[in-house]
């Protein structure tokens, strides 16, 4: 399936760009979309940017020639919760945090398999991930009050 989505949008990922020039002096740039037999010059940003999320247990299958063709970081649920977090004014990460330790330890306590999820570490933590909002963050608690 990865080798269908390289081959659609290869002219993309390896950078092949049509350059157009306007008569005012304006620059377009277009790369070669193609689904299927049939391909087509498609308006591309001159900031474009691509992030493609592949399953660490799918990376040995991936061509290597398509995974040069990016820089590789590996996340997990720790380190964007950990992110967000930190975006987060002290005394509400504390709570925060107090408040996923006392989730861990019931689930603990009453057996992982009593709960929704084969992997309930993780499903606790995205649900406190999707409870931290932008609006709590403290970067906008500073522009809200005006303290730095």
């Amino acid at each position: 399936q990865v080798e269908g989505v390289s081959e659609c949008f290869y002219d993309l990922f390896n950078q092949h760009f049509k350059e157009f020039r306007k008569e005012d002096g304006e620059v377009s740039y277009f790369a070669n979309i193609a689904i299927g037999g049939v391909s087509r010059p498609c308006l591309v940003s001159p900031s474009f940017q691509c992030i493609v999320h592949v399953q660490s247990s799918e990376l040995a299958n991936l061509p290597a020639p398509f995974l040069n063709r990016f820089e590789k970081f590996q996340l997990n649920i720790d380190d964007i919760l950990r992110w967000r977090l930190k975006q987060l004014t002290p005394g509400l990460r504390d709570i925060l945090s107090q408040s996923l330790r006392h989730s861990q330890d019931f689930v603990e306590s009453i057996g992982a398999n009593s709960v929704w999820s084969a992997s309930t570490e993780d499903t606790l933590k995205s649900i406190y991930i999707s409870l931290i909002r932008p609006e709590a963050c403290a970067e906008n608690h500073d522009l809200e009050t005006g303290t730095s």
